[in-house]
């Protein structure tokens, strides 16, 4: 009898350790299809998050390669700036030397940007200015040269998703609008567009639209 007990007592330790062995060595796994799917959509965008990860890291060494990737124009052009800009100027000899040449002429095309719109705002308001005209855009061809360098460059050195994106927009957006960069948002009748177009055709002897 005492046996029987012991042998009786040793299946149900038995069918209890192998109750816990399997609750706990097979919990974590899915056991129905709706945790199987939710499963499946969890590991799918973990890869899909690693993969833009990569994407981003390689596009970002793409981009910083293309940066320093110039044509000798470009390079001659960053160096004249190096030599011009003064001490006192707003981004010092030293900052530029640490910049790809793209960004340093398209710095400098910020800054005369910058120096005309202030110009032009101190003589519409006092008659007068204290920024020289040489350190502003005077007409639309300074600020398309430096522009359209970058382009032919990063065109000539291959990278042509770069000059097709937002410089080739902004390319085509001062060949419009010049120097005020004004995008016109024309919400008139059709008839008085026509109107318009009309007396411009006229004027410019090409007949009438």
């Amino acid at each position: 009898m005492g046996a029987y007990r012991t042998e009786g007592w040793d299946t149900e330790k038995w069918g209890s350790d192998l109750q816990s062995y399997n609750q706990f060595d097979y919990h974590a796994f899915p056991q129905t299809l709706d945790e199987l799917k939710l499963e499946f959509k969890r590991e799918a965008m973990e890869l899909g998050r690693i993969r833009d990860k990569e994407e981003d890291e390689e596009n970002y060494k793409h981009r910083e390669l293309s940066m320093w990737r110039c044509s000798d124009e470009v390079r001659v052009r960053a160096d004249e700036l190096h030599r011009s800009l003064r001490r006192d100027a707003k981004h010092c000899i030293e900052f530029w030397k640490q910049i790809p040449p793209y960004r340093v002429i398209l710095g400098d095309v910020r800054d005369k940007l910058y120096q005309t719109r202030e110009r032009s705002w101190q003589l519409l308001s006092h008659g007068m200015s204290e920024i020289l005209e040489e350190t502003t855009f005077t007409n639309i061809e300074q600020f398309l040269e430096p522009l359209e360098l970058c382009y032919i460059s990063l065109c000539s050195c291959g990278d042509w998703p770069i000059a097709d994106g937002s410089l080739l927009n902004f390319l085509r957006q001062v060949s419009t609008f010049g120097l005020s960069l004004v995008r016109l948002d024309i919400r008139q009748e059709s008839d008085r567009h026509t109107d318009v177009l009309d007396a411009i055709t006229k004027h410019l002897e090409i007949g009438s639209y």
